[in-house]
């Protein structure tokens, strides 16, 4: 990782620049919550939890894993800042107590919480936002997508159902083991067959998340090319996750405005495409982020 260059892209962010065209890309804005019931998953399924290959964003699914008895978890995403998201979220846990964990996380980071979980950080995240904090603390919030302090109750409540570590029992369960996980960071575009083909190793468990969305490449590629890469690499009695619709079962019929039919749009001709692939299909309680009262949520996976 080049930290001076993450450090220059992270300014411009900051300062609401513009650093590239794709959706999702090299060096981009960090979630700051997760956004799948991830922890209502982990209810409907069955799987060996030693070795997982799981999307970084938030860090929320890492630790999520964590708590689920997973030992090896392996966070990748496009994004080279994800990982200090996801090294914050870490040392978060191990150095604050439920309290605190929740007020940081329904505010935003400060130079005052940087300093408190600074004993746990790796060097060069610390290094990585003290920098930034030094430049401008007042545009550090300009880092993060999906920091919903304006309506933190809310928000808060669904990551309680979404995330293990948001509710006070779990969160102490999950501290008093996270050193015994070994948790490491793979920058990966999985739509780049010659990466994914390089860096895979085994897995139990397999988590694209909502990925396939956002495509860079047309499914009908990714499914012939690049999902048997992930299929060979699942152990036996592994399970895939290959997509994650938001807000697809609805109970309460919603009036949805023109940006929200185009989205159902595409996720039932994403939908269409993928599900021959997939063996399972879980229904879950909607998450909740920015969706209808009453939704509910589809994953589409394969067991091997």
């Amino acid at each position: 990782m080049d930290l001076k260059k993450e450090i220059n892209y992270a300014r411009l962010l900051m300062n609401r620049m513009e650093v590239g065209q794709n959706v999702y890309q090299n060096f981009d804005k960090m979630m700051y919550l997760g956004g799948d019931n991830f922890r209502g998953l982990f209810s409907k399924i069955e799987v060996l939890k030693n070795k997982t290959l799981i999307v970084s964003s938030s860090g929320d699914f890492g630790l999520e894993t964590a708590y689920q008895g997973f030992s090896d978890v392996t966070c990748f995403d496009i994004n080279f800042l994800s990982r200090h998201m996801l090294y914050v979220k870490i040392a978060a846990v191990q150095a604050l107590n439920y309290q605190e964990f929740c007020q940081l996380f329904q505010t935003a980071l400060t130079k005052e919480w940087l300093l408190k979980i600074s004993p746990y950080l790796p060097h060069s995240t610390f290094l990585f936002f003290d920098k930034l904090f030094q430049l401008s603390s007042s545009k550090i919030t300009n880092l993060f997508t999906h920091n919903y302090s304006k309506h933190a109750e809310y928000f808060f409540q669904k990551c309680q159902q979404n995330f293990s570590v948001y509710n006070e029992q779990e969160f102490y369960q999950l501290k008093s083991c996270l050193q015994t996980k070994n948790f490491q960071f793979l920058p990966l575009d999985i739509f780049q067959k010659e990466k994914v083909s390089l860096c895979l190793e085994e897995y139990d468990f397999i988590y694209l998340s909502n990925i396939l969305f956002f495509a860079s490449i047309p499914i009908v590629d990714f499914l012939r090319d690049i999902f048997p890469l992930f299929y060979q690499s699942l152990r036996e009695g592994g399970v895939l996750v290959l997509n994650y619709f938001h807000s697809y079962v609805d109970e309460v019929k919603e009036k949805r405005t023109y940006k929200n039919r185009l989205y159902q749009k595409k996720n039932l001709l994403l939908y269409e495409q993928i599900k021959r692939y997939c063996n399972q299909e879980i229904v879950l309680p909607g998450s909740g982020f920015g969706h209808g009262t009453g939704s509910k949520d589809l994953v589409l996976a394969v067991k091997k």
